[in-house]
């Protein structure tokens, strides 16, 4: 059952495991999520999967999102719906230890869990802009990186964000050479087309 990562437990916790990340909004948490976990928890054998719940995503508005608290029960709800969701864990960390940008909290993970493996986890959608975002050769210095197939993930290869990325393996071969960094693997398999926005525009 999906749990509420408690800071104390962090990194005590995550001595030799490989670690997912998946960072973002949750505005709210939906079954692309969902989605996107199980199928990296499946590819790459992930020993767990911390839904990393941002206080606020620097490269989205302000207008139009839910509280932290909303946000973070969305993302327990829907993380007990994965079918691996005994290694799903939300963390709260971010909020805790103000951090705001994605390279900030890679980096004091990996400072933190010597022992312990870090891949971020995305949808292709965001893979296309990577190169936009704050600090991205930092991202890749501190994790691997795992990009999940999703609506708006063509051109993938071709595209800034993957060659910010740095280069592509396969799955199996990520896997295989223990998820070095600034390297990244394309996880391929049946989209999930449910998205944040089209969510809240239902609910208008």
């Amino acid at each position: 059952m999906a749990q509420l990562h408690r800071f104390p437990k962090l990194f005590s916790m995550s001595a030799g495991k490989v670690i997912g990340i998946l960072g973002g909004s949750f505005n709210p948490a939906h079954e692309g999520h969902v989605h996107i976990a199980d199928m990296a928890v499946e590819a790459l054998g992930l020993d767990e999967v911390w839904w990393m719940v941002s206080p606020q995503n620097p490269l989205k508005s302000k207008s139009g999102m839910a509280s932290f608290d909303m946000r973070l029960a969305s993302a327990l709800e829907m993380a007990a719906h994965c079918k691996a969701s005994d290694v799903m864990k939300v963390s709260t960390l971010e909020r805790d230890l103000g951090l705001q940008l994605t390279h900030q909290t890679l980096k004091m993970l990996k400072q933190r869990m010597r022992y312990g493996k870090l891949v971020w986890i995305m949808g292709g959608d965001n893979l296309v802009h990577f190169h936009k975002w704050n600090r991205p050769d930092v991202i890749t210095k501190n994790t691997a990186i795992a990009v999940v197939n999703r609506p708006g993930s063509r051109h993938l290869r071709s595209s800034p964000g993957a060659r910010k990325a740095g280069r592509s393996l396969t799955p199996g071969v990520m896997r295989a050479r223990r998820f070095p960094v600034k390297h990244w693997c394309y996880i391929q398999g049946k989209q999930n087309t449910q998205s944040a926005t089209k969510i809240r525009s239902l609910a208008v």
